[in-house]
């Protein structure tokens, strides 16, 4: 009966290991809004020479050697982040589009410059239309490989001016919706008001 419980359980393990393979973009696995994905490129196999084929390998930055990974989302009509910080090694990212019968490239990226980590770990931003599928792969700069952190962000943009009114902290990009008080900021004036975040000296009123 042990014999069988061992066997069994090599079993299971099996199937659950084939389902985490998505070195394939058949078997890309599905990301989330706002669910960080931590996992690894190390032990897996290059897709390089099929983009190449699709001719997809310059999208955004080159479809490099190095190992990689797929992702997929189903378009929802968004404005979405990708971020890779905290990743182990120097990341590449890639974006496609698949309407069914054709894919194309979106967006890539090979050094982010957005993350405290460090500038070498990817980010991308893209709108994603319904009606679509998104596919994410990663992989890295040259032959890299390694542990990685996979963020995906949803409705992240909003006022980036600490000094608006709707300042948005959580925010990474800016859409231009900033709003400020426009009024008399001159302390000698009757009507100043330090909350004014711009200046209209002709609003101010002093004493006669």
């Amino acid at each position: 009966m042990k014999q069988y419980n061992i066997l069994f359980f090599l079993f299971l393990f099996s199937l659950f290991s084939f389902s985490q393979d998505n070195d394939e973009i058949s078997n890309a696995i599905e990301i989330l809004c706002d669910t960080p994905i931590e996992s690894t490129t190390i032990g897996y196999g290059s897709d390089q020479e099929q983009l190449i084929a699709w001719g997809l390998n310059d999208c955004g930055t080159s479809v490099d050697a190095s190992p990689g990974v797929w992702y997929y989302l189903e378009g929802n009509d968004l404005d979405l982040f990708l971020r890779m910080c905290d990743s182990s090694y120097d990341t590449k990212l890639h974006v496609f589009q698949d309407d069914g019968f054709n894919i194309s490239c979106v967006t890539g990226n090979d050094d982010g410059y957005v993350c405290e980590s460090s500038y070498l770990h990817s980010a991308v931003s893209f709108y994603a239309a319904s009606g679509y599928t998104y596919y994410i792969y990663v992989s890295g700069y040259g032959s890299y490989e390694g542990d990685f952190m996979l963020n995906l962000y949803c409705n992240a943009f909003g006022c980036l001016d600490p000094d608006a009114e709707n300042y948005c902290e959580d925010c990474l990009g800016d859409d231009g919706s900033c709003q400020y008080t426009t009024g008399c900021i001159d302390v000698s004036a009757t009507n100043y008001n330090e909350e004014n975040d711009i200046s209209d000296p002709e609003s101010c009123e002093y004493p006669t």
